[in-house]
This record gives structure tokens, C-alpha cells and sequence, in this order.
């Protein structure tokens, strides 16, 4: 009896607690979501770095990435939409160097920001 009485106390006291960063649902799965991202802002890198960093309103570009990429909705297999987009399959190598390349040119924009001269 007294061991039931201590499951609804605690019941009572559980149900109304909040504090998310004690339960542990927070971390479930937080590994994935972590490196999908990663993945998806290597590939999103390289496709910015080959495709639109020179001209970035480039309409040939654009109409490409429309045709090539955006056309197939979910029709055609994710890793062959950007090895047939950018020509080449991805390496993890590339991935890197685009990540790499990318927060290098986000760095040099904070510099010149910081001295009060305009980005280009």
C-alpha cells in the first residue's frame, strides 16, 4: 500500500513537470539531425560555390538548378540529383572543403564588417 502511494505521489509530481533538459528525449536522435545538417550545408556549399558565387542572380544557373535539381521533387534518388547536378559524385574530402571554404568567406565578411567597410 505504501509503495502505491509513493507511485501516485510521484505520478502527481511527474505530470506536471517541465524541464525538458532533465528527460533525455531531447538527445534522442540528436546525432542525426546534427550531421544531416552538416551534410545538406556541405552539399548546399558546393553547389553555391560552383554554380552562383560568381553570379549569384546568373539565369542560366538558376534555370539548371531548377531543371536539374528542383524539377525531380522526390522522383529521383537524392546523391544522384547533386552528382548529376554538379558533374561529379561527392567525396567527403570535397564536403570538407566546401564547409571549409564556406565559413572562411562568412569570417572574411565579419572582418570587414567589423572595420565598417561594405561586403561584397
Amino acid at each position: 500500500m505504501v509503495h502505491l502511494g509513493m507511485a501516485a505521489v510521484a505520478e502527481g509530481f511527474f505530470s506536471g513537470f517541465q524541464a525538458w533538459q532533465l528527460r533525455f528525449s531531447h538527445l534522442v536522435g540528436y546525432g542525426a539531425k546534427y550531421y544531416s545538417y552538416l551534410m545538406s550545408r556541405a552539399i548546399a556549399s558546393w553547389i553555391w560555390q560552383q554554380c552562383f558565387e560568381a553570379d549569384p542572380l546568373s539565369r542560366s544557373q538558376g534555370e539548371r538548378y531548377r531543371r536539374e535539381c528542383l524539377a525531380h521533387g522526390g522522383g529521383k534518388p537524392p546523391q544522384l540529383v547533386i552528382s548529376d547536378f554538379l558533374r561529379r559524385q561527392p567525396t567527403a574530402s570535397q564536403l570538407t572543403s566546401s564547409l571549409l571554404q564556406d565559413l572562411e568567406s562568412k569570417n572574411e565578411q565579419i572582418q570587414v564588417a567589423r572595420r565598417g567597410l561594405p561586403i561584397k
